[in-house]
């Protein structure tokens, strides 16, 4: 991707493909007075709602590093429902957004109509919520490596009365290059108040006097961690994780590598061990991209015995396929040195080229919907259940659209005897036109009018300055949303209150001019459904030069 405040950069971002970032050299982007986010490059919901992590990536290495912000979601949700229902209420924006009463600190102030100059930057009716504003929700902050390209939250295999915080947010960091983690609370069994201000362990990645991760919170740069003494490939990208947050796998795009960590379970008691690289493929296809884990059937996980070894998808930007990775954890073995290897390979036939993938997900909705309705011990309802195919879809750019796939799962062994393994296929079978510039998949939920979660996918186009809102039952784009320029990553805020009514709300980080945009998904607001109606985070435009 080139912004016009990119340019500049190119050379050291060439250089950094050797892994060439790591001074602390620099302003502190913790510091500055300017900016909310620094190009964030990836967006993440706590699974209990409670808190919203946003990665900035310093992508003009105008500070010593990039940024991770925790910022508390309940709160901030409160504001955003506020100008909501407003928006809805009143006859005019400019009545509504006066009505909103921000509070930073000892301050009270109202919001304002956003000028006509500032609506082709942020698009939306109203100022937006500002630097201080963003200052008051701010739970926790550190600084991390330059160029963070993706993020996932994982579950830690550490029981958290073991001395584990329950979960961990996982960032591929390209300046180090590492993987870098911190340590964060599972907020699940508290979901109506923001845990990071009770649980003093929230956010935890050994900061130093700078607030700045400690080495040992970045994976893959000593190679006395592991059995192989490798560190980690340059450029790690996209990265996804297992459904127990055991195996993790990472692109690596400039040297056609993927890499594999694991979280190890605790040997013994009141020892966490650290997360490590143990593994990286080589020789795959140009320019891997983007990653997502297959979800494991509860067929399998019911089966201890079954041969089945956990998938992740892969998308490449110089190969017209989506490839099947295998993870092994070698438990045989003494010691056992985890791997992962190339089990299948999808070509793209249904676009003219099919080459320059980037964001893919996996839908398993339905197939858990069916599994849900079985016993765990009723073998027999789970193994049909694996019937129902895995929905998959891919952003493609030759040309660009949405691609529709599925991922099939079959269990092997003789007939008539008891199933001895089980293995996934994956076909694509449909494409969808987009806007130019498709990049990153979410799968979300709007609310229909009758107060109904409803699945959509959402495809962003960076370049387009559009996300399209697929309904995979109508096979149909419902919406499209329009955005600022540069949307980048996505995360969705969707749940039900304490008397049952939805709320779904889509955070969208713009890169480009560094604030996260906030859409509406509620189907029975007639003024703001579907709109970005909410900005977080003064935008900043781009500097020509640093």
């Amino acid at each position: 991707m080139q912004t016009p405040r990119s340019r500049p950069v190119l050379v050291a971002i060439g250089l950094c493909a050797i892994g060439c970032f790591t001074s602390d050299d620099g302003l502190d982007p913790l510091a500055s007075d300017k900016y909310s986010f620094y190009f964030p490059t990836a967006i993440v919901a706590s699974p209990g709602l409670t808190s919203l992590y946003v990665v900035s990536s310093d992508f003009d290495l105008q500070f010593n590093g990039g940024t991770v912000k925790a910022l508390d979601l309940v709160e901030l949700r409160k504001t955003l429902e506020t100008l909501r229902d407003a928006l809805n209420a009143s006859a005019g924006a400019k009545s509504a957004c006066s009505s909103v009463q921000l509070v930073h600190g000892d301050r009270t102030e109202s919001l304002a109509a956003a000028e006509d100059k500032d609506r082709i930057i942020a698009p939306g009716p109203c100022k937006p919520l500002d630097r201080d504003f963003v200052n008051s929700l701010a739970i926790n902050a550190v600084s991390i490596g330059a160029f963070a390209s993706g993020a996932v939250l994982a579950q830690n295999p550490v029981p958290p009365g073991a001395g584990s915080t329950g979960a961990r947010l996982f960032m591929t960091v390209r300046g180090d290059p590492s993987v870098t983690y911190i340590d964060v609370p599972d907020d699940r069994s508290a979901p109506t108040v923001s845990i990071c201000e009770v649980d003093p362990t929230c956010f935890s990645c050994n900061r130093d006097g700078n607030k700045r991760c400690n080495d040992d919170h970045k994976i893959g740069r000593d190679p006395a961690e592991n059995l192989r003494h490798i560190t980690m490939p340059v450029e790690p990208v996209g990265i996804a994780a297992s459904d127990d947050g055991v195996a993790m796998v990472v692109a690596n795009q400039t040297t056609n590598q993927a890499s594999l960590i694991v979280q190890p379970r605790p040997a013994s008691a009141g020892i966490v061990p650290h997360p490590r690289l143990e593994f990286f493929i080589s020789d795959l296809p140009p320019g891997p991209t983007d990653v997502a884990a297959v979800p494991i059937p509860k067929f399998v996980s019911a089966s201890p015995d079954l041969d089945y070894q956990p998938g992740f998808l892969m998308t490449f930007r110089g190969s017209a396929e989506v490839d099947l990775l295998r993870f092994n954890d070698d438990h045989q073995s003494n010691p056992p040195r985890p791997f992962i290897a190339r089990a299948f390979a999808e070509g793209i036939t249904v676009n003219s080229s099919g080459v320059d993938s980037r964001g893919l997900a996996v839908d398993p909705s339905e197939r858990q919907a069916c599994e849900a309705a079985c016993s765990s011990d009723d073998l027999d309802c789970l193994a049909g259940c694996l019937g129902i195919p895995l929905r998959l879809f891919v952003a493609n750019r030759a040309p660009t659209t949405l691609l529709v796939g599925e991922v099939r799962t079959e269990i092997t062994g003789e007939a008539g005897s008891k199933p001895t393994g089980a293995l996934d296929t994956v076909t694509i079978f449909d494409s969808v036109p987009v806007a130019f510039g498709a990049s990153k998949i979410g799968i979300g939920h709007i609310i229909d009018a009758n107060n109904v979660p409803r699945l959509r996918v959402f495809a962003v186009t960076f370049d387009s300055r559009l996300i399209f809102s697929y309904d995979p039952e109508s096979r149909r784009v419902e919406t499209v949303i329009h955005t600022g320029r540069g949307p980048h990553a996505i995360a969705f805020d969707t749940a039900a209150d304490g008397s049952g009514k939805f709320h779904s709300l889509l955070y969208v980080a713009h890169f480009t001019d560094s604030y996260v945009g906030v859409v509406d998904l509620d189907q029975r607001n007639a003024s703001t459904y579907g709109q970005m109606f909410a900005s977080v985070g003064t935008p900043v435009a781009p500097a020509e030069a640093k």
